[in-house]
């Protein structure tokens, strides 16, 4: 009885504070105390789906399955276009094509009429163009008859086409390097795709007989020219070999005897995505050309080249009319135990169904394919003359898989939202939540959830014939805690820990579901019936290359970057960088700087760049320092300044004297505008500069649009709405994220106090007091009112406001229970490669700010980067100078990161301090107006003698209050005695 009058008296307590919280919030008062904060509650009556897709392309598309296909093209010419709106066309000529549609605003839609002759479907291909030379695709939206026709059709991405620049570069001992990559001009046909790679072919449209209006929208875009708008036969209406056979037999064609065709793979003409360039192996005599000793392009593809896609275009001459056969060597050696697929194509069609999912199995080595099933090879009938021949990534087989789980782990993703919302990340053990009771369809939901992933994996295996996958293991894993949740329906919070274990490893294969990887050496053409050309291994042959390749390593051109010639001044640089950053700036050398430097100075300049982990300091006092150094960390120039170790770059401002009448010589305050106004700020030293920026960071604000539209939730504009926001959220059992970096070595203090966490920001958004250090930057100033203020609002925010102190801000951004925080804009690029599970989902700010009596909100940020110093042991100081002119100006920087890009990929980009270079890079359009506008809040924070102790001592009073061993006031006062003595020491010792 006891008991069930306790159950009766908690229902009624939770239906009162149900009723206190049912009201929707939009934003609570500034004032920001937890209690004004007002949440909102979940209609008690359906499921909260946090995450809910709309109408989507898959689900449109099984709408239309009774539709037939079309059989014939409608092709408008561009010009021809019904209407526009705000897009400022014209017709003109590009690219050789006269009569063509010019659309440089990259805004406003263009719309043109079709007569459909009966209901069919259709693929829209674009013959198209682009412009400039930027990094970025196309972004276009598609209506049909003014409406979008399914989530996702207001943003198809057309790819920028890339292709080599020049040759092979060259370097003196003979080693070869890929080519620059350059931005394709020319127009290309292509038809909208699924970017998501859940659909094989081509987005397939839906037309009912008579009139009907396609309007395209260019969503901020690009600049683009385009010659034709077409209606097309769907890709996916291909004949199968066995139709295709029939036909080649029924026209009579023949196998010819000719000698065979062979590409190379590295050989390729166009590609869809930059990263598509040529590497070297050495590793191996089969793969050619090859050699033990010399680095030798021979092969393309690799980790780069792994998305839905992704398309790699050669060029083949075939010498007569007839019947080939085709093959391709290869090596698949990243989806273990599983398959890549690749969708091959001639003069971009596709031949026959079974090109669309060409199987490359793996293994460690190279692997030669010969194209055919257990019947035999598959015949090509190629015709005299220039063709082209593509491969493109695709998911193949697993495409429908990859649909299913990605919606079955965004439904999983929001079911964990609904159940945290009740119970927290960190469930009390003790307490009985019933969640089979206060979460709706709670057991229907977990095994539907359960016999959607078991069905999920039977498919996967009947397609893998790999019953051991990681891939399956994981959906195993998941499907595992769904039942023991239903099963022990009184116990399941306890397993919360365990689903969301589960349900981040869902989310990361999802990821790597997507990615194919795979490396080409040659594709080639035999005669119908005839041997491939195919080169022979063997113990003996591998043993000798092997041992080359051994004794070659000893070589000192084998760990060389680069090589100085005879009769030039040499500048001697060390970068403690991977080998293909370095080798990338070497070639930007030979190839740009160079040239650069004659013109500049009117002799040759060479330059010895050499990959050393070894500390400066050290290299001076063994006689062996470079001249300059590139990327050094925030604090190291001024640590070298006091102590005489670094050349004040001011005295270069005499070199402008002797060019006033010099064209295109950039002056010394010229090169200082490539950076933000306080750039140089620290690396500045008694009046001196010692070091030009070449990488800046700084913090932007991410949130999950989604759920904050779910919520009811405004983005904040200053930090009382953030933390009114925060509350909501922690009613809801969510939190909000803010950057700490916990102090454990040197190389963290030397990121510089601005770059570890947000109180340096925070001071300065308080005003003119808000000041680290007094105007002679030989005291800190952490006793200030200003800082004291600034410092107890900062902690207050972890320990009044429970932001954790310490989360990973990647993942439960992913899941959704931090759907909001603060990082370094670097951040970006990862989510956008690494979370397909939530793209488009989330957006970014600016970061809030403090409200002025005027209403303007103050947003200043603090930033943190290296710098690009020359020492003072150089004997070479204006050639010095001219390099890192040359290396700090937009062409370079942006050179350097297209080439970094397309080696490592776009999670590699460089935080560039150039502002110019900065902006060219591939940021969507309306991002990149974010970020720019949050750069030019960045306040530099001055380095001072000693100034790593200022770093220390906030990471120790933080740590004080955090800990409840100090107040805020106690802390702070402490610890800036402590960081002023040694300012006061180093000061004293170097002067």
């Amino acid at each position: 009885m006891k008991k069930k009058s306790l159950r009766m008296l908690a229902w009624l307590l939770a239906f009162v504070m149900l009723l206190s919280v049912a009201s929707v919030s939009v934003m609570a008062v500034p004032e920001t105390n937890a209690d004004d904060a007002v949440a909102v509650a979940p209609d008690s009556s359906d499921p909260v789906v946090l995450n809910a897709e709309d109408f989507d392309y898959v689900m449109y598309k099984n709408s239309n399955a009774d539709t037939p296909v079309a059989k014939e093209d409608i092709v408008i010419p561009a010009i021809n276009y019904t209407s526009e709106s705000g897009s400022e066309v014209k017709a003109g000529e590009m690219f050789g094509k006269t009569d063509v549609l010019i659309w440089e605003s990259t805004k406003g839609n263009v719309t043109y009429t079709f007569d459909i002759p009966e209901d069919a479907i259709y693929n829209i291909e674009f013959e198209y163009g682009l412009l400039d030379s930027s990094e970025r695709d196309l972004d276009l939206g598609i209506m049909i008859d003014g409406e979008y026709p399914f989530f996702g059709a207001e943003g198809f991405e057309l790819p920028r086409i890339w292709a080599d620049a020049a040759d092979f570069r060259v370097d003196d001992i003979g080693n070869q390097f890929a080519p620059e990559q350059a931005s394709y001009k020319g127009f290309v046909k292509k038809a909208l795709f699924d970017v998501s790679g859940a659909s094989v072919y081509p987005i397939e449209f839906k037309f009912t007989k008579g009139k009907h209006t396609v309007t395209v929208v260019n969503n901020d875009s690009e600049s683009l020219a385009i010659a034709n708008v077409a209606l097309t036969v769907p890709e996916s209406d291909v004949p199968t070999y066995a139709e295709v056979s029939k036909e080649y037999a029924a026209k009579g064609y023949k196998s010819v005897s000719v000698a065979p065709i062979i590409v190379e793979g590295e050989k390729a003409s166009i590609k869809s995505t930059r990263s598509l360039v040529p590497y070297a192996d050495n590793s191996s005599n089969l793969v050619t050309p090859s050699s033990p000793t010399i680095s030798q392009l021979n092969y393309i593809g690799g980790p780069n080249w792994a998305l839905p896609n992704e398309e790699i275009t050669w060029t083949i001459e075939v010498p007569e009319d007839g019947l080939y056969n085709l093959g391709i060597s290869f090596r698949q050696d990243q989806v273990v135990n599983g398959f890549s697929y690749r969708h091959f194509k001639i003069d971009g069609e596709t031949p026959f169904e079974e090109c669309t999912n060409m199987q490359f199995d793996y293994d460690t080595g190279w692997q030669n394919l010969k194209f055919g099933n257990e019947n035999g090879l598959y015949d090509f009938y190629l015709t005299k003359g220039t063709h082209t021949v593509s491969l493109a990534g695709t998911m193949g087989n697993l495409a429908p898989s990859y649909y299913k789980l990605k919606s079955i782990t965004s439904e999983i993703g929001s079911f964990y939202i609904e159940v945290v919302m009740i119970t927290s990340e960190s469930p009390d053990r003790n307490r009985d939540y019933e969640l089979f009771r206060t979460v709706p369809q709670f057991n229907e939901r977990l095994q539907k959830f359960s016999d959607d992933l078991r069905s999920l994996v039977s498919e996967m295996k009947t397609l893998s014939g790999e019953s051991g996958s990681s891939y399956i293991a994981a959906i195993n894993n998941m499907a595992r805690v769904l039942d023991s949740m239903r099963e022990d329906k009184y116990q399941s919070h306890l397993y919360i820990g365990d689903f969301y274990n589960q349900y981040t490893t869902l989310s990361s294969w999802l990821y790597e579901m997507q990615r194919m990887p795979l490396c080409v050496d040659r594709i080639q053409f035999v005669t119908s019936g005839s041997e491939f050309v195919i080169k022979e291994s063997g113990f003996f042959k591998n043993l000798a290359f092997g041992t080359k390749r051994f004794f070659a390593s000893f070589d000192e051109a084998y760990s060389r970057v680069s090589v100085t010639k005879e009769g030039s001044k040499t500048i001697k640089i060390w970068v403690n960088w991977g080998r293909d950053q370095a080798q990338v700036l070497n070639n930007l050398i030979n190839e740009s700087f160079v040239p650069y430097a004659e013109k500049e100075l009117g002799y040759p300049v060479s330059v010895n760049l050499e990959l050393v982990n070894a500390d400066i300091i050290k290299g001076m006092l063994s006689g062996n320092a470079p001249d300059l150094s590139l990327h050094m960390a925030r604090s190291t120039p001024v640590n070298l300044a006091l102590r005489g170790a670094l050349i004040d770059l001011n005295e270069f401002k005499e070199l402008d004297k002797n060019h006033e009448d010099t064209e295109e010589y950039e002056t010394f305050e010229e090169v200082m505008d490539r950076f933000g106004d306080s750039a140089g700020i620290p690396y500045e030293y008694n009046g001196g500069l010692y070091a030009l920026p070449d990488q800046q960071s700084f913090y932007i604000m991410f949130y999950r649009h989604d759920i904050f539209e779910q919520l009811g939730l405004s983005v904040p504009q200053t930090w009382d709405e953030f933390l009114a926001v925060t509350a909501v959220l922690q009613r809801n059992n969510m939190n909000s994220y803010l950057p700490y970096t916990k102090i454990s070595n040197a190389a963290t203090v030397n990121t510089g106090v601005g770059g570890l966490n947000l109180f340096c920001s925070v001071l300065m958004q308080n005003g003119e007091d808000g000041n680290l250090y007094n105007a002679e930057r030989n005291r800190c100033m952490l006793d200030s009112p200003t800082a004291l203020k600034a410092f107890s609002y900062w902690t207050d925010m972890y320990t009044k406001y429970k932001i954790p102190t310490e989360a990973s801000f990647y993942n439960r951004f992913r899941v959704g229970t931090i759907p909001i925080g603060i990082m370094a804009y670097t951040q970006y690029t990862t989510f956008a490669e690494a979370a397909p599970e939530i793209t488009g989902r989330w957006s970014i700010a600016l970061i809030p700010g403090i409200e002025s009596e005027d209403g303007t909100i103050n947003r200043t940020i603090s930033g943190s980067g290296t710098g690009c110093s020359i020492l003072e042991t150089t004997e070479n100081p204006v050639e010095a100078w001219t390099f890192i002119k040359w290396w700090t100006s937009a062409d370079t920087q942006s050179r350097y990161n297209t080439n970094v890009e397309s080696i490592i990929g776009t999670i590699s980009r460089v935080t560039t301090a150039n502002l110019e270079a900065f902006e060219m890079m591939a940021w969507e359009r309306g991002d990149l107006e974010i970020l720019l506008e949050q750069r030019n809040w960045i306040v530099e924070v001055p380095e001072v003698p000693g100034s790593y102790y200022v770093s220390r001592s906030v990471d120790q009073a933080y740590w004080n209050v955090i800990n409840n061993e100090s107040t805020p006031k106690d802390a702070l006062t402490r610890w800036n005695l402590e960081a002023n003595n040694e300012i006061e020491r180093k000061i004293a010792e170097y002067s």
